[in-house]
């Protein structure tokens, strides 16, 4: 809104300086003073990033809180009054349900989703909504044109029936020629002078004010449809593209859009969990019982259990708690120096590095700490001596002088390491006979401590003492597991033994990054499993076809000569200590200095990777890679350093030259390399036309012309094969034509089930559905190569494919054999099925058989299952019930191909989905709680939450609950606050004023705020009890309100009542109350929790509070959709939550809260499932039964329900 809307609004501004502003109303005459003077308590510099100015002033927390916000390119100003509350500030979210305009969000997300499937980014501009089609053909731009679609008025979006119009218009222009309307994947790294749209979209993540913390994500938007493999690009016309050398943090063994995942896709293995997540808390879930039982089968015996998280933190958190409570028992853990196991509390009280634990760090719970004996040579096998495992395992060893014998054999650097080891596992020894220590957590190979490895000499006989003292030894395999070294698990390349030579293993070991979610390896069973998502265990089935597959040993041969040749390129000194194992390699560089020059520089020269320790660059090679690309990154790393080189000048030592680096003026961005759009289109002199069994009659001499010119005789076809073909069903085929009338090139092709005897064909598990079309010939005329004329042909193919209702193509490309053909078919969506061996007659013949959807990112969402019964129990995880209309079309349209295939690292990088669901929140964010942090699950936003609080309030030990609370069971921090569950940390749990009266609960928290005077975090609360049905009265909340105001920090846990549930006009039910929240903590399902902060207790610094996924983009589409829904069903809810209230009101004890209701009752296992067997589906709790319908529950399905309960009540 500009100033002079301001103006004629009514306000005026009588001054602005630095250090005052006045603002004046029509109404109230009244000057606001804004600073008095005194310093901001934040501010952010223009150099920091896109806010001109960002500063508050507080007063007593009686009086009002005044903020100024202003962007200096589009300076905006808010006013807003509410009862007792002055906020200046910038203007909420445009689509603020208060604004009024909610519904126009609504429809642009939409359309900018759907349209999103076909290529093209909706953007506003001004008044109209821009159809990007520039990362498209040109070709794609002119028929938008024609259409009159390149610019769409937003006032011809102004309704549903709107929205169903303009996509009809969108899908039929794309339908009309798909080939057009596909990205193309990037195949080197460019780096664009700017990234305009990326910063632009980036804007509207951050929001007005801050949603996230200002520049915590990297400058890229993520473009899934252009990335493959290692090459990441981002979404601007012009991409930034870089090699990820990272592998995304070791969550990528393929990189982005890996093949089996997109082969699982097409084939249907997803089924309906990306749009609907099953419920492993009471529900079977296939996908968990597959990837666990694929797993276990590849553990060689030694574990019975596995078990799910969200997350590598929640998997560390319940290893720690299975171990807790099947060993010994006690509340200290061992760790190691160096160690990071996650950034939820009881694991981050086991990470090494004091920046990022101590913040956080609990009295009385700090870790007991060992050296971590850093083994600098891999794959050097460091010789056991006899007896060594028997004399840990009886306790026979007391002193190093034990050992002195064995040592004496050894080299200097052998002997080193190994009296070291000696030394630590007697301090072990020491340890756990002192110390009421629970649990040993260790990594097999230390990454974020900086690539430091470990030998099966130490980690036997750390086992065989861990095993004496009856205390579990947990594996954090989080980075190593599924792969990296090159076993499916670190552990097993280390061939551990027991006393008896015997094969060993730990007692549990900790997965996440390629598993895709938490997973532990146990051998103890869960106490109680964890809400995951079953799409995220479907990506990590596939990940394991990928690492079988996986050639590492060639991957390792080709990066440590790639290493090795940058250390010999450069003076010695400068790159020391190359190694590595399988896909985890690393080298050392004088100092953190150099290395953060080389980040600083990292994306204009076209890779990513990252700093592990102090002075180690680390990477994580993945299955796509090749040598080619390798090279390119090491010619990347090496003019790096040589230009740090050539400002230095001459240097003495190491040292000197880290000395200067840091002295160095900051390195400028540089544009590098010339981008070419994308084309389709024929030359001209050319024209394209359809083949027809006659017209292949009359080009055969011609044809076989070219195949003699392109084939060895082998695989050549005869005249007679040729004109055959032409007559099989469904056969497509088109020739190109110069103006003088020759063959200048042709395709053709015909249904899967006509090539019968075609190794590839025959076993594609789509044979005899009718969905395939085969490639089988596509010729250009050597004199006519390098003119697009074969991708003018795979285009009108794809077109003919589509109008004639297949839904993939199919075809062979000879490995070494097809230069041209396998990246054309890979720039158009090509994703290898199988390489068969010993073809065309050869035995070393190898061909690739490949497949391209016609929709590319599409699945097919299996038809609802034969359960007849109402289900009114889940919710919460499906909140728009088993088949969401929305979400169904989404995904057949190929909206959600991109979040289903990849799991980006979201502490890293945004994409258009994730920042349209932060729009979203944004507009629908709880009353003064303008930030947002993002979580992998339930429990990971607990800890999340607290850990905010703890930042703000370093002397706080205490958080506070209510009898009868549930925020989580997975980290030691929920369940201490979780009603009924095994606690950690002993905090209170006060009465609830539902049990013991408002006067007596108030009392009970006073007290307890008084004995913890100065040491409390908060108070955790829910309005309605999820597992208790428990519900908080306004005034119990209005007096919350006035301590909140006195300095006691109140997080509402809207799990239960939040996303519209709870509240008929609100998203969030505490915006009804006389509460203002420090904190609203949401979990909405799936892998994605949500922590909204005011600003007393949120943590403005970047990269503070990350966690590496930070959430989940599938979750995040999902919930959006939710969203969407919740707010357009209002009527529905209204009717919904009275018929819901007008029965439950009569059921003794029974409580209600919007669309969910609670049933005490004596025997609640019994009950459900004696519902169930009558078809009524409710959700078991300890003391009761709840039930928590979908949103779009009908009055039919709720009667039905609601019947069936009341009758068996009776």
């Amino acid at each position: 809104m500009p100033w002079s809307a301001w103006v004629s609004a009514g306000f005026r501004f009588s001054e602005f300086t630095s250090s005052q502003i006045h603002l004046l109303t029509t109404s109230h005459c009244r000057k606001l003073p804004l600073f008095h003077g005194q310093p901001p308590v934040r501010s952010c510099s223009p150099a920091e990033g896109k806010m001109g100015l960002n500063v508050s002033a507080w007063v007593a927390p009686s009086q009002p809180i005044y903020r100024f916000c202003t962007n200096l390119r589009q300076p905006l100003l808010a006013f807003a009054l509410e009862t007792g509350h002055w906020s200046i500030g910038h203007p909420r979210n445009r689509c603020h349900p208060g604004s009024g305009v909610m519904n126009s969000l609504i429809l642009e997300q939409e359309f900018a989703e759907a349209c999103q499937a076909y290529g093209l980014l909706v953007e506003p501009h001004q008044q109209d909504l821009l159809l990007q089609w520039d990362r498209l053909p040109a070709e794609t731009g002119q028929l938008l044109d024609q259409a009159g679609l390149a610019r769409i008025p937003r006032s011809a979006l102004s309704s549903p029936s709107d929205l169903a119009s303009l996509l009809r218009r969108v899908e039929e222009l794309a339908e009309s020629q798909p080939g057009l309307f596909r990205l193309r994947p990037v195949e080197r790294p460019h780096s664009p002078a700017t990234m305009p749209r990326s910063s632009a979209w980036l804007e509207r993540y951050y929001g007005d004010m801050a949603f996230s913390p200002q520049n915590e994500r990297k400058p890229a938007v993520i473009d899934h449809g252009r990335s493959r493999g290692p090459m990441i690009a981002s979404i601007d016309s012009e991409p930034l593209v870089f090699f990820d050398a990272s592998s995304q943090i070791a969550t990528h063994s393929w990189g982005l859009n890996p093949p089996a995942v997109l082969e699982s896709m097409a084939l249907g293995r997803f089924g309906s969990d990306p749009i609907a997540n099953p419920d492993p808390t009471d529900e079977v879930v296939d996908a968990l019982d597959d990837f666990a039982n694929a797993l276990k089968v590849r553990t060689d015996g030694h574990f019975d259990h596995v078990a799910f998280a969200n997350s590598g933190a929640e998997a560390n958190e319940k290893a720690l708690h299975i171990a807790q409570r099947s060993g010994r028992g006690g509340q200290k853990l061992l760790a190691f120096k160096g160690s990071f196991h996650g950034r939820t509390l009881l694991p981050l009280h086991g990470t090494w590095n004091p920046v990022k634990r101590t913040p956080f760090e609990l009295t009385g719970f700090e870790a007991c700490w060992l050296a971590y004996p850093r083994k600098m040579e891999p794959f050097a096998q460091a010789s056991m001596p006899a007896g060594w495992i028997s004399a840990w395992r009886t306790g026979k060893v007391t002193a190093s002088e034990h050992w002195v014998e064995a040592s004496a054999q050894m080299t200097p650097d052998e002997q080193s390491l190994f009296l070291e080891e000696v030394q630590i596992l007697l301090e072990a020894e020491a340890q756990l006979s002192s110390e009421a220590i629970f649990a040993v957590l260790i990594e097999a190979m230390q990454g974020e401590g900086g690539d430091n490895h470990l030998s099966s000499r130490f980690l036997s006989a750390l086992l065989a003492i861990c095993r004496r003292h009856n205390v579990p030894m947990i594996i954090d395999e989080v980075q190593t597991g599924m792969g990296l070294s090159g076993d499916l698990f670190w552990f097993q390349a280390m061939n551990l033994e027991d006393e008896n030579g015997t094969p060993d293993a730990p007692d549990l070991v900790s997965l996440a990054k390629k598993a895709q979610l938490g997973v532990i390896l146990s051998r103890w069973p869960d106490p109680e499993p964890t809400e995951v998502q079953a799409a995220s265990a479907r990506r990590g089935l596939a990940y394991l076809e990928i690492y079988e597959a996986t050639p590492t040993e060639q991957i390792a041969e080709f990066a440590a000569r790639g290493l090795e040749g940058l250390a010999a390129a450069l003076p010695e000194g400068l790159v020391t200590n190359v190694r590595g194992r399988g896909l985890a390699w690393a080298i050392d560089l004088p100092s953190g200095a150099v290395i953060n020059r080389m980040l600083s520089e990292r994306f204009w020269r076209g890779y990513l990777t990252y700093i592990a320790g102090q002075n180690t660059l680390r990477f994580r090679l993945n299955a796509a890679m090749d040598e080619v690309d390798w090279n390119r990154l090491m010619t990347a790393l090496e003019s790096s350093l040589q230009q740090m080189l050539d400002d230095v000048g001459h240097f003495d030592s190491p040292e000197s030259f880290a000395a200067a680096v840091a002295e160095l003026p900051p390195s400028p961005w540089q544009a590098q390399g010339t981008w070419k759009l994308p084309s389709s289109g024929l030359p001209e002199g050319f024209r394209l036309e359809e083949l027809s069994p006659p017209r292949v009659q009359e080009l055969l001499d011609s044809m076989m012309i070219l195949e003699a010119d392109a084939y060895e005789p082998a695989r050549r076809e005869t005249p007679a094969g040729l004109a055959g073909f032409a007559e099989l069903p469904g056969f497509i085929g088109h020739a190109i034509m110069t103006s003088n009338g020759e063959l200048a090139a042709f395709s053709m092709g015909a249904a899967l089930e006509g090539f019968p005897s075609v190794e590839g064909c025959n076993s594609d598990p789509t044979w005899g559905d009718g969905t395939s079309f085969y490639s089988l010939e596509m010729l250009t005329d050597s004199t006519f190569r390098g003119k697009g004329l074969g991708r003018a042909l795979k285009v009108a193919q794809l077109n003919a494919a589509y109008e004639a209702g297949f839904d993939w193509i199919v075809g062979r490309n000879r490995v070494g054999g097809t230069r041209e053909m396998g990246p054309l078919n890979r720039s158009l969506g090509a994703h290898l099925v199988q390489r068969l061996d010993g073809q065309y007659g050869e035995p070393e013949g190898q061909s690739d058989y490949y497949r391209i959807p016609i929709r590319p990112g599409a699945i097919s969402i299996p038809d609802g299952d034969e359960f007849d019964g109402i289900d009114l129990a889940h919710g919460l995880q499906r909140p728009l019930g088993p088949r969401p209309t929305s979400l169904v079309s989404a995904a057949e349209r190929g909206s959600l191909g991109g979040a289903i295939a990849n799991k980006l690292s979201l502490c890293n990088f945004t994409t258009p989905d994730t920042i349209r669901f932060a729009e979203t929140l944004q507009a629908v964010r709880p009353k003064g709680c303008d930030h947002a942090l993002y979580t992998s699950g339930r429990d990971e936003m607990v800890d999340k939450g607290l850990r905010a609080l703890k930042y703000n309030h370093q002397e706080g030990q205490v958080m506070l609950s209510l009898q009868g609370t549930y925020v989580g069971h997975t980290t030691a921090a929920a369940r201490s606050l979780s009603w009924g569950r095994e606690t950690y940390y002993q905090w209170p749990s006060l009465p609830h004023p539902a049990a013991v009266g408002t006067a007596a609960a108030l009392a009970a928290l006073d007290e307890a705020l008084t004995t913890h005077e100065g040491r409390v975090l908060g108070l955790v609360c829910e309005l309605f009890g999820e597992e208790t049905g428990l519900r908080l009265n306004d005034e119990y909340l209005a007096e919350l309100e006035t301590r909140r105001q006195a300095g006691l920090k109140v997080c509402v846990v809207e799990t239960s009542t939040g996303g519209y549930r709870g509240s008929v006009d609100h998203c969030f039910l505490v915006d009804e109350t006389p509460l203002q929240p420090s904190q609203v903590w949401w979990y909405t399902g799936g892998q994605l929790g949500i922590v909204f902060c005011a600003d007393e207790a949120w943590v403005e610094k970047p990269l503070q509070l990350i966690s590496t996924w930070d959430g989940d983009e599938l979750s995040m589409i999902r919930c959006n959709h939710h969203l969407r829904a919740g707010f357009r069903l209002r009527e529905n809810r209204i009717e919904r939550s009275a018929q819901l209230a007008s029965v439950i009101s009569s059921l003794p004890g029974a409580t209600h809260c919007g669309l969910q209701a609670f049933i005490p009752c004596d025997a609640p296992e019994d009950f459900a499932e004696e519902l169930a067997t009558a078809g009524l589906v409710v959700k078991e709790r300890k003391t009761g039964i709840s039930i928590v319908p979908a949103l779009n529950v009908t009055e039919e399905e709720l009667a039905r329900g609601l019947d069936l309960l009341q009758r068996r009540l009776a």
